[in-house]
């Protein structure tokens, strides 16, 4: 392919690009396990302390395990030293300790 008409993006925003990436991955990361770890428990709350969720992160792979092990402590920060919580707890504390920014391509820019 003649990489002349290919775009391109500056060492800046290639920054961008990749921490806007690695956000996205973290944030579905972090959903997946919140899932995971309520599977079959309705209404009950459940043991949500930083080893719990960390034992989740061995059903991924490669740099995916290496950015779970580094999103579990996101999510248990949003929980406020909390060791069990309800779902619906735990997936507000996926988006309070930053796991899932809602405006991540603001944020992205903004540390660029």
């Amino acid at each position: 392919a003649d990489e002349s008409v290919l775009p391109q993006f500056s060492e800046d925003e290639m920054a961008y690009q990749e921490r806007a990436f690695k956000g996205l991955i973290g944030c579905a990361i972090a959903r997946s396990i919140v899932k995971t770890v309520f599977k079959g428990h309705k209404g009950e709350e459940v043991d949500v302390d930083p080893v719990a969720l960390g034992m989740h992160c061995g059903r991924f792979k490669g740099i995916f395990e290496e950015q779970c092990n580094r999103i579990v402590p996101l999510v248990t920060q949003g929980l406020n030293g909390k060791r069990s919580a309800s779902r619906a707890q735990a997936e507000a504390a996926v988006h309070k300790g930053g796991a899932c920014k809602r405006n991540f391509a603001k944020e992205a820019k903004k540390k660029g």
